[in-house]
């Protein structure tokens, strides 16, 4: 079965981005939303490449049950992955993307939403 790819580019407001080459799905994954906690676990990972679950435990506060819960759903949609005996945690591609989207997000409320539709 073939999987149609689309092209999306991410672009940074100074104009810097990359192009990536995504499927239907990654689209889905990357617009879900998802809680605070578990963007605070993927920002983790990508800042330490090979933590373990009880590193991540410790540092957020919670326990390991819970941290492995979340870990396993973003290993679902495939945002990261575990490697070696130890299984330490590793950030995908994919998971780089959602990370660098999260980052840059910026909520707008519906009063800029009208004062720009005003102006």
């Amino acid at each position: 079965m073939s999987r149609k790819r689309s092209i999306v580019y991410v672009a940074q407001e100074s104009g810097q981005g990359e192009e990536y080459k995504i499927d239907i799905e990654e689209i889905r994954i990357l617009s879900k939303e998802y809680s605070e906690e578990k963007m605070r676990i993927l920002k983790e990972i990508a800042e330490n490449p090979g933590t373990t679950i009880r590193e991540i435990a410790e540092k957020i506060k919670r326990s390991e049950k819970t941290v492995t819960t979340h870990i396993n759903d973003l290993k679902k949609d495939r945002l990261v992955t575990s490697k070696g005996r130890t299984q330490n945690l590793y950030i995908t591609k994919l998971g780089e993307i959602k990370n660098k989207i999260e980052k840059h997000r910026k909520t707008i409320t519906p009063t800029e939403i009208s004062e720009n539709i005003e102006q």
